[in-house]
């Protein structure tokens, strides 16, 4: 057993590989918390480390799991329809916003 060497977890790899992780301040994945989505407790750790405040948090996702999540945290979200998620299941989650295009994302938050 290896035990915690503090290695990037994948999100930190892929935003790495993309040359990308310098836009974000804050990256959690699940290797880093002990309750997966749709549980709040990722989203939380987020804002905790941001100090961000719920209400003022757009949460943004592919999946219906990372709305729910979201939503159990108190902030806003955003579904996505471009992403792997099923596409039903993101609606049946409800949202706050609906977006099929990166640039809906941009006019949501100007």
């Amino acid at each position: 057993m290896l035990g915690n060497l503090n290695l990037p977890t994948l999100g930190e790899r892929l935003l790495e590989y993309f040359d990308i992780r310098r836009y974000f301040s804050a990256v959690i994945g699940p290797e880093k918390v002990s309750r997966n989505k749709p549980d709040p407790e990722m989203m939380l750790k987020v804002m905790s480390e941001l100090g961000a405040e719920p209400e003022k948090t757009l949460v943004v996702g592919d999946s219906h799991l990372d709305v729910l999540a979201g939503k159990r945290a108190g902030a806003h979200t955003c579904g996505v329809t471009y992403g792997i998620g099923d596409l039903k299941e993101l609606v049946r989650a409800e949202p706050d916003f609906l977006i099929c295009s990166l640039s809906g994302l941009t006019l949501l938050l100007c």
